[in-house]
């Protein structure tokens, strides 16, 4: 194919449409109206000999042939925007947009504080927020969909780079005048207690059950959620109990009426990171971005609430 008669603003065009998976959004991604990103479509057909993307009731998808492009046509619009980047980031002057993948841990602890700090050093920077956490925030910085993601990961993948942050504790959060408050009650009673778990909680669930296990023990889990914040607040009017990061009961376990206490017979930790492709990793904004997430978290002493705020930890 020769490059002198392809518009390369289609292959924007062609990746907002992979991350999109819409001709609306994909249209608003590239700051184009409806009508011209379909023309757009129209003509990268055209250039592929190929549809790309078939239109289904959820949305648009790819074919085979736009999975194979996604990649490589990824990675050369991302060489290119880095070329053509200043090798001095100022943020105070930079229009700059980030696509970030948070868990509601993460939004709920360092979004505030991000917010205010891009008003006041960066006010023209952009940050679109995706909810996501685990393999899907994986798969999304590995394939270059968001930027950057933070959460509970604990490992280096092979195609992502990974920084630790803060290690997370979990501790029983229950509300302050549940029946167990102020008693001491065994493994038995633990597990027959009903709980409310977690879906997506970074393996934390998965460790206790193992070692449940391991003492020949089951407990009874009544309710699962798919967020750390929805978990907390239903605890609010029942007798139910759930294993949280004990951060999160700290932070607004006293607006639910949510008191943190001691695991009963075990330990539980997982560790919040941050993760990024590969490729992005020289990016000037890219890294400028990780800094602040990581100073946030530092300034924040968000790995020493366990030691700050342990005079307020009770144990059953």
């Amino acid at each position: 194919m020769n490059l002198a008669g392809v518009d390369l603003n289609l292959l924007l065009v062609f990746d907002a449409l992979m991350i999109e998976r819409s001709v609306t959004r994909a249209a608003n991604r590239v700051c184009l109206s409806q009508p011209a990103a379909s023309a757009a479509l129209s003509r990268l057909r055209h250039l592929m000999n190929d549809e790309l993307f078939v239109r289904q009731a959820d949305g648009m998808h790819p074919t085979q042939r736009a999975l194979e492009l996604e990649g490589p046509l990824r990675r050369a619009l991302q060489q290119i925007n880095e070329a053509l980047e200043p090798q001095t980031f100022m943020p105070s002057k930079s229009s700059h947009s980030y696509r970030i993948a948070f868990n509601d841990l993460g939004a709920a602890m360092v979004m505030p504080l991000l917010t205010s700090r891009l008003a006041h050093l960066a006010p023209n920077i952009g940050v679109v927020v995706e909810h996501a956490d685990g393999n899907h925030a994986i798969n999304l910085a590995e394939g270059g969909k968001v930027d950057m993601a933070m959460g509970l990961f604990d490992s280096r993948g092979v195609a992502y780079d990974f920084e630790k942050l803060y290690d997370i504790p979990f501790s029983c959060a229950m509300r302050f005048n549940h029946p167990l408050i102020g008693k001491s009650i065994s493994v038995d009673d633990f597990c027959a207690t009903p709980q409310l778990t977690i879906v997506h909680d970074g393996g934390a669930s998965t460790m206790l059950d193992r070692q449940l296990v391991a003492l020949g023990k089951r407990r009874h889990v009544a309710f699962t959620v798919p967020h750390f914040l929805s978990g907390l607040f239903a605890l609010t009017n029942s007798d139910l109990i759930a294993v949280l990061p004990s951060k999160l009961i700290r932070r607004f376990g006293a607006a639910a009426g949510i008191r943190a206490v001691n695991m009963p017979f075990t330990a539980i930790h997982t560790t919040c990171g941050l993760i990024w492709s590969t490729q992005s990793a020289p990016s000037p904004p890219n890294k400028w971005m990780r800094s602040m997430l990581r100073d946030i978290c530092s300034e924040c002493r968000l790995d020493r609430w366990d030691v700050v705020a342990a005079d307020t930890v009770s144990t059953i």
